[in-house]
């Protein structure tokens, strides 16, 4: 915390921005400052995006078996292919940087996908893996933030990397949880193997009912309220 008034905290979070919290009305704290505007800023911080023994929690192994043999779904992760570049620069940052600093996007992206790769290749190899799910939050009522030849471009690639590793060990789902309308991505995300849709909002003029008539089972649901 750098800051308190009665009307705010200010305080320094995980990705070293500055971020602004209305006291009393607000939860989600608004950044005042990015930490990435360009490449060399990139290089700055990628350390934190490239692999470490260090991800590894001792005793992973046996507490994922133990969930295997209790019948749970074991899901696991990876960043959003927008939505971390938007937490590093801002969402009309990121959105300008797939067209003017595409080097860069990439560096990013191929850093956090081999990461994902080393990460995912081992625990996919010790323990079976139902499902993967990415977070991406790149819609709102008007459509996404991100356009079906960027998609194919940058983000395909590299959901492609994650799923096909784990999809040729037996996993079966891969989600996606955004807000909004999605459905001018949808083909795209169905390409980079996503084949779950949450929240699926109506008020974001998703129609459940439309979508199945259009994509069969290509695509499961969740959410629609």
């Amino acid at each position: 915390i750098l800051e308190t008034t009665a009307d705010h905290i200010i305080a320094c979070d995980r990705y070293g921005r500055r971020v602004k919290l209305p006291v009393g009305y607000a939860t989600l704290a608004l950044p005042l400052d990015y930490p990435v505007t360009n490449m060399a800023d990139w290089r700055k911080v990628r350390q934190h995006y490239e692999f470490s023994e260090d991800r590894f929690t001792p005793g992973w192994e046996e507490t994922a078996r133990q969930h295997l043999a209790a019948g749970r779904v074991v899901s696991v992760s990876i960043p959003g292919g927008f939505d971390e570049l938007r937490e590093l620069m801002g969402d009309a940052e990121a959105c300008m940087a797939f067209l003017s600093q595409p080097e860069l996007v990439d560096d990013v992206l191929g850093t956090i996908a081999d990461t994902a790769y080393r990460v995912l290749d081992r625990v996919s190899a010790a323990v079976r893996v139902d499902q993967l799910m990415v977070h991406e939050d790149f819609a709102g009522k008007s459509g996404p933030l991100i356009g079906p030849r960027q998609m194919r471009r940058f983000i395909v690639p590299y959901y492609r990397r994650a799923w096909d590793l784990l999809a040729s060990r037996g996993a079966r789902l891969f989600w996606i949880d955004s807000d909004g309308d999605i459905a001018p991505i949808l083909p795209d995300l169905i390409d980079g193997g996503i084949n779950v849709i949450f929240p699926v909002e109506p008020v974001g003029r998703m129609d459940m009912v439309q979508l199945r008539q259009e994509y069969g089972t290509q695509l499961a649901f969740i959410g629609g309220l």
